[in-house]
């Protein structure tokens, strides 16, 4: 079953927990889920440890270039590679200028972050039994 969670600050504070949450903005109601795979703690590590961060992406990686990228037309598969990656940190979502929703299936976890500007990057992780990988990522571009 999916769950959406909308709120990063929130997160956050169940990084600390363990647990996960599924945010409602209309009422700010709070359900509880458990999180039998320990994507939490990935999800932080992966944010906070470089090395742990390369590890855990599949390269080359599939997705989509920034909107910024001149080189890719739009057609075919594009693919990042490991040595012009660049490092995803945190993002503070408290400023309101990102919001992120998370689909959360067993094995298969689909992030979305989305700016105030109408522009959104999605990424997708996979747990393969063992561990947690990055295997899709779709860099910054216009909401179609």
């Amino acid at each position: 079953m999916n769950k959406i969670i909308s709120s990063i600050p929130l997160l956050l504070m169940i990084f600390l927990s363990g647990c996960q949450s599924n945010i409602n903005n209309s009422s700010q109601e709070t359900e509880v889920i458990e999180d039998d795979n320990g994507f939490i703690d990935f999800y932080h590590k992966f944010h906070t440890d470089s090395l742990f961060q390369m590890a855990h992406i599949s390269f080359p990686l599939e997705g989509t270039p920034s909107v910024s990228d001149t080189v890719y037309d739009g057609t075919g598969t594009y693919y990042h590679q490991k040595e012009d990656w660049l490092m995803h940190r945190p993002i503070d979502m408290s400023t309101g200028e990102f919001k992120n929703e998370f689909d959360m299936g067993e094995v298969l976890v689909t992030e979305r972050i989305i700016n105030n500007q109408n522009f959104m990057l999605v990424r997708r992780f996979y747990f393969n039994g063992k561990d947690w990988s990055l295997i899709y990522y779709g860099d910054l571009n216009p909401i179609k």
